[in-house]
């Protein structure tokens, strides 16, 4: 069987292939994908026990059409491709080899098998939301509360659930702090789902944004974002999500503005001296600014004043600077607000807009 398609967009679908591959850490010691052909296109798909992904990618040539998959090594095949010219190539599959040719340059791959009968079936789509720009641009705030700790797979997941307006809400935590987005889109599904982070992100950030639809498997349990040209599937992770709504609240004690890049810029200053005390970053409201501060320690300390519109009682907080810096470099809006219950109570940190809620947990202060 012989193959003339576009190498470009060849090689950045077996780029996505890889990723996902990746994601999972038990994969095996050979990295390799499936081809199978699908009338004038070939179908690239890959799976493993936290993903599957199906590609779908239109050919200028197809010679012998057979409903056969091949099992190809990826590795090789990706770093081959990358150092040829952006033309076509063509793939030719014989004698348990791939053979790649791009006018005077040749090489070959073993195959894992020479051809295996296929029965190809497309899944049973039933779309409960379909994504947009809103969601792609935002998926990231969500993220920033997620764990990286496998130990507790619930909280390395996003939630999608339906919000009192029957629109799409996600949710992040990590147990220290918290991101809820109430999107605009419509959610047809009554049931929450927890779908790791980490997927979610790949699968938002590689897709085109304008055709991206999602459907529930639940006998599979899982969820599939699906599009014109691609099916990626996503295990859903079952248990029970932390009760996050008993830590917000729209009534606070002390507001501030700031500005955000001025903010930003205090905060990494500190972060010097914070990392070697706890990763603590202490901030004192009162008047009309915001002192930041680290605690003393053998190794140095630091301080510094930016300006703040302040409203309310003075406080005085400690938090981990990361929750602080991570936040700041994710938001773009030029002011955001923090909102205070005192210093043993979460606080709020926004950006300007409703729908998004970033709640942060402070840290215990030595005095």
């Amino acid at each position: 069987m012989k193959i003339n398609l576009d190498k470009k967009v060849f090689l950045k679908n077996l780029q996505l292939i890889n990723k996902v591959l990746k994601v999972d850490s038990r994969k095996s010691p050979v990295s390799a994908f499936e081809l199978n052909t699908k009338k004038e296109k070939i179908v690239l798909e890959t799976s493993n026990s936290l993903a599957e992904l199906k590609l779908y990618q239109n050919v200028k040539y197809l010679s012998d059409f057979s409903l056969k998959k091949f099992l190809i090594p990826i590795d090789n095949l990706i770093e081959y491709l990358r150092f040829l010219p952006q033309n076509d190539v063509l793939l030719e599959f014989k004698d348990k080899k791939l053979y790649i040719s791009q006018g005077s340059s040749h090489a070959q791959i073993g195959l894992i098998n020479d051809g295996e009968q296929v029965v190809t079936k497309d899944a049973d789509l039933n779309p409960v939301l379909k994504l947009d720009s809103d969601i792609i641009e935002n998926i990231d705030k969500v993220a920033l509360s997620v764990s990286s700790d496998d130990s507790r797979p619930i909280l390395t997941c996003v939630l999608m659930e339906k919000n009192k307006k029957d629109k799409l809400r996600m949710v992040g935590t990590d147990g220290y702090r918290l991101s809820v987005f109430d999107f605009n889109n419509s959610y047809n599904l009554d049931q929450q789902v927890l779908i790791p982070a980490k997927l979610l992100s790949l699968v938002l950030h590689n897709v085109p944004v304008d055709d991206v639809q999602l459907s529930l498997d639940l006998s599979a349990q899982k969820v599939l974002f699906y599009g014109k040209k691609y099916q990626f599937g996503v295990r859903v992770v079952s248990g029970d999500f932390p009760p996050y709504q008993k830590i917000i609240t729209e009534n606070y004690i002390t507001e501030a503005e700031v500005d955000r890049q001025q903010f930003l810029s205090a905060v990494d200053q500190l972060s010097v001296f914070s990392r070697q005390a706890a990763n603590t970053l202490i901030l004192k409201i009162s008047d009309k600014e915001i002192l930041l501060k680290t605690k003393q320690n053998n190794l140095g300390q630091g301080e510094i004043t930016v300006p703040a519109k302040i409203e309310g009682d003075a406080v005085e907080i400690g938090f981990n600077f990361r929750y602080l810096q991570e936040f700041l470099r994710t938001v773009k809006e030029e002011v955001i607000t923090l909102r205070f219950n005192g210093s043993l109570a979460p606080a709020a940190i926004g950006s300007g807009q409703d729908s998004f809620k970033y709640i942060v947990m402070p840290v215990k202060m030595d005095q």
